[in-house]
């Protein structure tokens, strides 16, 4: 009795053979990719650390944006609000970084305080948040980061 071997090889034609290879280190690629953690994301390369400090009745927000260089996506736009008011009017379009510190005097101290940001960039990409500073605490804070 003669033994016979069947190798995948001989089974698979190569034209077959060389696309599984293919989709295959593909498949390998986009794995490591969405493993790392780049410092800067697709879709929405901004980063941003906004905070939000009240003492007392002042609120003071310092807030600092930036947007991978090099990249074609720029900070289109950017409103940061303490109760209602646009605490930014230096903010001009189609930078790569924004970095400042407001500050508003509270006309009652003891109510709380809705804080909040919108930002957008030139590539459709936008990030809103709030949060309450509670008028019973001397001190309080909000921040957000990204």
């Amino acid at each position: 009795m003669k033994r016979t071997r069947t190798l995948v090889a001989k089974v698979v034609p190569m034209k077959v053979r060389s696309r599984l290879l293919h989709f295959a280190v593909l498949a390998m690629y986009a794995l490591s990719v969405s493993c790392a953690a780049p410092l800067y994301r697709r879709g929405g390369e901004v980063q941003y650390d906004i905070k939000f400090v009240k003492d007392h009745n002042t609120v003071t927000a310092t807030y600092s944006l930036n947007v991978h260089p090099g990249g074609s996506e720029l900070l289109s736009d950017l409103k940061i609000y303490v109760d209602g008011k646009n605490l930014i009017d230096n903010f001009k379009p189609g930078q790569i970084a924004f970095n400042s510190s407001s500050q508003v005097v509270l006309d009652h101290a003891d109510r709380d305080v809705t804080v909040s940001f919108v930002v957008s960039t030139n590539q459709a990409w936008s990030a809103t948040e709030s949060a309450v500073l509670r008028g019973g605490k001397t001190y309080d804070d909000a921040e957000f980061s990204r």
